[in-house]
């Protein structure tokens, strides 16, 4: 009972959280390490996609290839900040999309072959990697430390949630229709 409290607040407070994007549009405010381990954190739209990442990887696969999909997210989003330094194009509602599209993919428990699963996770790296990059400035390589780092952290909170939640039907259902419903109102806002 005590882990299905937990989980109902962690999925109550994300629910109920501003939509605060993590992208205000103004490129070269975010360097240094630091900013770069806050970050992933500073939104809802990355702390939802970081997360569901995980909790969809611990739905989907067991033993050590739980950790292929957060790894091509992590890769993938590195190579999508590399692309996006000293960009000026928006990503922001493809970045609220791989919200919805995960939070579909939990709540419909869905199962795809693995390699269909990593590519797929891999875009949306790629997507919100490509946002950190436009925002980068200063020392680029320490941001991207930062936040591969805090990424990779959510991707095993996100995993550990996942496995929790996986024996409770009716909490995966419910964990994924909040992260859709989030996505969608990332949409709109």
């Amino acid at each position: 009972m005590k882990k299905i409290t937990i989980a109902a607040a962690l999925l109550a407070a994300a629910a109920l959280a501003t939509p605060a994007l993590a992208h205000p549009g103004l490129p070269g405010h975010a360097h240094g390490f630091l900013n770069g381990l806050l970050h992933p954190v500073g939104g809802l739209d990355h702390l939802l996609a970081m997360i569901g990442v995980g909790f969809w990887s611990a739905l989907l696969v067991r033993g050590a290839q739980v950790f292929f999909a957060p790894a091509a997210f992590v890769l993938a989003m590195l190579a999508g900040a590399a692309l996006g330094v000293n960009s000026l194009y928006s990503v922001e509602t493809g970045i609220a999309l791989s919200v919805v599209a995960l939070g579909l993919l939990i709540l419909g428990r869905v199962k795809l072959p693995l390699a269909l699963s990593v590519m797929l996770i891999g875009c949306f790296g790629a997507l919100h990697g490509y946002a950190h990059g436009s925002e980068a400035s200063g020392n680029i390589a320490a941001y991207m430390a930062g936040f591969a780092l805090t990424t990779a952290t959510l991707h095993v909170l996100g995993i550990g949630l996942g496995r929790t939640l996986a024996g409770l039907p009716f909490a995966t259902v419910a964990a994924g229709a909040l992260m859709t419903a989030a996505g969608a109102s990332l949409l709109i806002s």
